[in-house]
């Protein structure tokens, strides 16, 4: 695997929150005071990179290298030495990364002023590549499906440029001028991602690069419009498609999408064949080079059916050197368009595999979703950690995984079911019937850094060291990964409770990370308070509001380690004050309404609205 400059970066940063987190050996008081000065240094470093800060960064660099010489001559105890180094090449990492800045490590400092989030001017979208009409959409169909609307993953948003300018916890994906070093481009060039081998084409990347070696403009009317809509400064001509319906015959995402996936898109997916893909419904809407693909209420006048049929004026049917489709598949195709080639999805952009998936798990029977989930289960885990063979418990409600002994596999099982039925009194839900359809899979790791391998490798990020749990809710898979707490740091029923609540929240409707988060810790609360976190997180919710707007937790302007302690004392002095308010935004959820119609519905106003009022109570603790 290709150690780019953004896991090198990582790995610098992940041996500074190792050394900033509490740590197992026990230091004399010495050693301990000069420890507390190394990490501040390096602390001071990774705060000065991620503002972009760099000869800063490199000065402070300076000093944390000339206090670990001073440490190591002064002969460190054995639990000091081990630390130092093992972080020590996380540090003579970092060094490489900023010598490929052009960072002289050996030339005097002087110390620079930089916002913490760069300007980046306007311009004209007639001079050089245009963001909103050539790269957003690019980014749309490869990375909107996990990075777009509410979705969140990894804790990196694109729902626009203003989240997508922010980056990964600070950290930009993109360097103006330098595509070279661009955390974008290096993942899409070493095919990370998107994952599960959806490579984007060598073009596009080239495009993004050149776009970015411009100075990576923006060209759109507001930083807050949707990445995944059409622009506005655009005129962009539409096909007029039918509405979704619950008298349509034939559903895109049952009966096209399936036949489009295991029958097209090897010729019509990222290669491009013929101008024209259909690996998305955004895509097939663009149609080709012929010109449109389809012609709503019109299927003999439709390029599809007839390339189909073999009875296009020009080239050969389709699918090319394969079995023609049966006369039942062709029905649903022409029936489709007959009614309006209606899409029965939000996302357009979402890929044809990824519309059948979601429709396959959506209408199994909980007993056959959990069976394809301990596959899911299985592959994760393969891929996360090869070398290691777990073990497995499991009930009707729960699979627990993970390379622990018999004894912890079973104890976390327990206190799941326990809390499975605490959580379902809390919902009003029936507690023998699943909280979360096709169950959830727990996790479970022998040592840490294979919990950090497991993130590097299924989720393709950095899982900070601070994170001792999450969940990911996909509607076809659900899991969460646990690295349970030593005595007097966190209990372990709360933090279950956690991620049964989160994962739930996130299964009966679309809503922002900000949400699940917030409801999860909150219910957590209500189950487990006497946990000593959350008397830390009560503690920091002032210092947190002192250095941000509490806004910044819908905007996607919050740290990440932050915006979970804020979503907490928002959710729960706010959105569950009153349970049966609660109770009226889980309906409307559960009813399909969107998000942001439920929460004006149910609370009469906007989550910024009300964050806004609630920051000032909360910044007095």
């Amino acid at each position: 695997m290709k150690m780019g400059t953004r896991l090198i970066l990582g790995a610098f940063l992940m041996g500074i929150f190792l050394l900033i987190s509490p740590g197992k050996a026990q230091l004399v008081n010495e050693e301990a005071l000069e420890l507390q000065l190394f990490r501040t240094k390096l602390v001071q470093a990774r705060d000065a990179y991620l503002k972009r800060q760099m000869q800063e960064a490199a000065q402070y660099y300076r000093d944390a290298e000339a206090l670990l010489a001073q440490i190591k001559d002064g002969k460190p105890s054995d639990e000091l030495k081990a630390m130092l180094d093992v972080y020590g090449r996380s540090i003579d990492l970092f060094k490489t990364q900023l010598k490929n800045r052009g960072i002289d490590l050996d030339a005097p400092v002087e110390m620079e002023v930089a916002s913490e989030t760069p300007a980046m001017p306007a311009r004209n979208p007639s001079d050089g590549i245009s963001f909103v009409g050539e790269i957003a959409p690019i980014l749309a169909q490869h990375c909107g499906g996990c990075h777009m609307g509410n979705a969140r993953k990894g804790g990196f948003s694109m729902a626009t440029w203003q989240a997508f300018r922010n980056g990964i916890g600070g950290a930009p994906v993109i360097d103006p001028g330098m595509a070279q070093v661009s955390y974008l481009v290096e993942i899409m060039e070493d095919g990370s991602m998107p994952p599960g081998n959806r490579r984007v084409p060598a073009s596009e990347i080239a495009k993004i690069a050149a776009w970015i070696n411009e100075g990576a403009k923006f060209d759109g009317m507001s930083e807050r419009d949707p990445l995944n809509a059409p622009p506005r400064s655009m005129s962009t001509p539409s096909m007029a498609v039918a509405e979704a319906s619950s008298d349509d015959k034939v559903l895109f995402s049952r009966d096209i999408a399936p036949v489009l996936e295991a029958r097209c898109t090897n010729c019509h997916g990222t290669d491009n064949d013929g101008g024209l893909r259909v690996n998305t419904f955004a895509a097939m809407m663009r149609g080709g080079a012929s010109g449109d693909l389809f012609k709503p209420g019109n299927p003999q006048g439709s390029l599809l059916i007839q390339k189909l049929n073999g009875t296009a004026s020009d080239g050969q049917r389709m699918p090319l050197n394969q079995e023609p489709l049966s006369d039942a598949v062709m029905q649903k195709f022409i029936t489709w368009i007959q009614e309006g080639a209606p899409y029965d999805q939000e996302n357009r952009n979402l890929t044809v595999a990824r519309v059948a998936a979601l429709y396959r798990a959506r209408t199994m029977s909980h007993e056959d979703l959990s069976l394809e989930r301990i596959a899911l289960a299985e592959r994760n885990w393969r891929l996360g950690n090869p070398d290691s063979e777990p073990e497995r418990v499991e009930n009707n409600h729960f699979l627990v995984m993970g390379n622990v002994n018999q004894e912890q596999l079973q104890e976390v099982l327990d206190v799941a079911e326990s809390q499975h039925q605490r959580l379902a009194g809390m919902l009003n839900h029936p507690s023998s019937d699943p909280l979360i359809k096709g169950r959830l899979t727990f996790f479970l790791f022998q040592r840490r850094f294979q919990y950090s391998e497991f993130g590097q490798m299924v989720e393709r990020r950095e899982v900070p060291r601070s994170i001792d749990s999450h969940w990911d809710y996909s509607v076809t898979d659900a899991y969460a990964c646990l690295d349970p707490p030593e005595e007097g740091e966190d209990s372990l029923q709360r933090m279950i409770a956690e991620v049964i609540a989160g994962t739930y929240v996130e299964s009966v409707g679309d809503v922002p990370a900000w949400f699940s988060q917030g409801v999860a810790r909150a219910m957590s609360a209500k189950i487990d308070g006497r946990s000593p976190v959350f008397a830390t997180w009560k503690r920091e919710i002032p210092a947190i509001l002192s250095r941000s707007d509490a806004v910044g937790l819908v905007e996607g302007k919050m740290k990440l380690d932050d915006s979970p302690i804020i979503a907490y004392g928002f959710a729960k002095d706010v959105l569950m004050r009153s349970n049966s308010q609660f109770q009226t935004m889980l309906n409307a959820l559960r009813s399909g309404q969107p998000f942001p119609e439920a929460f004006q519905q149910t609370y009469r106003s906007t989550p910024a609205n009300l964050l806004q009022a609630w920051e000032r109570s909360a910044s007095r603790g």
